[in-house]
């Protein structure tokens, strides 16, 4: 009723190995793009750091540009306020897998499926179309509670996603940073979960337009040089993945 490999059958496969000093040049040569890629990972986080150090500077320190001539009201610059979440964004939930999925983008399949897992920023595989279309931020709400995450691209959420999707006079990037201090923890004994009408009654904080799309500015330059870098990464794993049983096979000549 069910395939299965026995260990005598795994066991029993022949690989034609080269020799050992080839095998050491050959990691050689694919270290050099892991290195190349965990360099790239390391400028993401550190741009990441950077978006994130300016709305922390401006938004929650308030030293954000000619905050020496503002004036506060109730510990917030006049003029801004502080809005429940159900004011600000639409909220929806992730569903079911769809039924046509593949583990690997293909030419059909280019659509990403996010779920509520932290890995990889929670990319579960691809599909041919989408159900979130306009730029976002998702919410794990069972599982890892809490990890946020910024959408610019269609996409497909499952499982105990949170989708808030901001109104359009609320930038995506500003709201994303203010999702980052914002309170959400979740409920329950045995396993932790945030619902739609708990995050709904979540506030964040409604500053200045100008101020903001100053900030806007400076993050969508930042975020460019990410999606360049994350661009690159994918390439360096398809050119290593695709090295790989070419080196092993001898049809790329190794020098030893």
């Amino acid at each position: 009723n069910q395939a299965n490999v026995s260990p005598s059958d795994i066991l029993s496969i022949k690989f034609n190995f080269p020799n050992y000093e080839c095998q050491k040049k050959i990691g050689l040569i694919l270290s050099r793009y892991d290195e190349a890629i965990e360099n790239n990972n390391n400028r993401i986080k550190l741009l990441e750091q950077m978006a994130q150090n300016l709305y922390k500077e401006w938004f929650v320190r308030f030293r954000f540009p000619g905050w020496e001539n503002a004036e506060f009201v109730n510990g917030i610059p006049k003029g801004w306020k502080v809005e429940k979440l159900q004011s600000c964004c639409e909220i929806k939930i992730g569903g079911d897998v769809p039924s046509n999925n593949t583990e690997i983008k293909d030419g059909k399949n280019k659509i990403p499926i996010y779920s509520n897992g932290i890995t990889n920023d929670g990319l579960y595989g691809f599909t041919n179309t989408f159900k979130i279309k306009e730029p976002s931020v998702t919410i794990s709400a069972r599982g890892t509670v809490g990890f946020v995450c910024l959408r610019r691209e269609p996409y497909y959420p499952i499982v105990r996603l949170l989708c808030l999707i901001p109104k359009k006079e609320i930038d995506v990037y500003y709201f994303y940073q203010s999702l980052k201090y914002v309170d959400l923890n979740g409920n329950g004994t045995s396993q932790q979960q945030l619902t739609a009408p708990m995050v709904a009654k979540r506030k964040i904080l409604i500053a200045d337009r100008t101020v903001v799309k100053k900030y806007n500015s400076i993050s969508r330059s930042i975020y460019a040089e990410i999606d360049m870098l994350k661009n690159k990464n994918q390439n360096l794993a398809k050119q290593r993945d695709l090295l790989l049983p070419r080196l092993m096979s001898g049809k790329l000549e190794v020098e030893l």
